[in-house]
């Protein structure tokens, strides 16, 4: 292997990891909006408050949450992965 084939392999391989760094820190700041987003929707429908008890909010708001967790570790293996 010639030096330039090392130094290009290497440089590649640098910008992989960093690319995959942002990624990550893109999907972790996707999910926590998408967390507070789930919050802020339990607290603002009036329908919801008004027809269910605060256990089956956080109930589903629980839910939410799992779902929307489930979605963004897929993501991230996914990543991972490639």
């Amino acid at each position: 292997m010639s030096v330039a084939e090392a130094v290009y392999v290497e440089t590649c391989r640098i910008c992989e990891t960093v690319s995959k760094w942002f990624q990550r820190v893109l999907i972790e700041l996707q999910r926590g909006k998408q967390l507070h987003a789930n919050k802020q929707i339990m607290s603002h429908l009036p329908a919801i408050r008004s027809v269910s008890d605060v256990k089956e909010m956080s109930f589903n708001l629980d839910k939410m949450n799992d779902l929307t967790n489930e979605m963004y570790d897929k993501m991230l293996v996914e990543l991972e992965n490639k």
